[in-house]
């Protein structure tokens, strides 16, 4: 497990209660969310690289790599940086087949890694975190929003909650 990488408002959903080494995370309809994992994840030393995310340069604090373009060879790509980095967050260019997923997952388990993913392609993940409809606009410091977590195994049981997710530290990315 990753914790304490894991943002407090968050661990009371995952069912492990945090990132659990070796898992596949999907996050779905929210930037803020993902940013919320990875800065978190950033901040607590944990080694981030973000893939295929040219927006999230500068967005998330702490230390965070980045290779906005992979090009069409990003599933190796990935592979590389799962056994050499830890953490990696991909947002593929296009659709992501069924073997590429299977075959980034099985080496995230065999390498103790923890995948996440950003965008509906990552169905098949072993935990999803999903904006729900309805969320609340930005407040002062931060976000309020309404998330359903939900999975494989502990997480087959969707659990829903309203989340602040604070934006609270200063940005320093590394490409």
């Amino acid at each position: 497990m990753l914790s304490p990488s894991t943002p407090p408002v968050l661990r009371r959903l995952l069912p492990a209660g945090g990132l659990r080494r070796g898992s596949t995370v999907s996050v779905t309809g929210s930037l803020t969310l993902l940013l919320a994992l990875l800065a978190e994840a950033a901040s607590a030393g944990a080694r981030v690289t973000a893939v295929g995310m040219p927006a999230i340069v500068g967005l998330v604090p702490g230390e965070v790599a980045t290779l906005p373009d992979p090009g069409p060879g990003w599933p190796r790509v990935v592979a590389e940086l799962l056994h050499a980095r830890g953490s990696v967050v991909v947002l593929p260019a296009g659709a992501v087949t069924a073997r590429d997923a299977e075959q980034l997952a099985a080496l995230a388990r065999q390498c103790g890694s923890v995948l996440v993913c950003h965008g509906p392609a990552w169905a098949a993940a072993d935990v999803r975190l999903e904006e729900t409809p309805g969320s609340w606009p930005p407040f002062r410091d931060g976000r309020e929003l309404g998330v359903q977590v939900r999975g494989r195994g502990k997480a087959s049981r969707p659990v829903r909650a309203l989340l602040r997710l604070p934006l609270r530290h200063p940005v320093r990315a590394v490409a």
